[in-house]
């Protein structure tokens, strides 16, 4: 989970985006 490259996605995002956007997928998968 850890190895996702969520910057190359998105560059212009700040670090709380890419945090609540990570969250939101973990908790899409449960």
């Amino acid at each position: 989970i850890g190895a996702m490259p969520a910057r190359v996605l998105c560059m212009d995002c700040s670090d709380d985006e890419i945090k609540v956007t990570v969250e939101y997928m973990l908790d899409a998968v449960k």
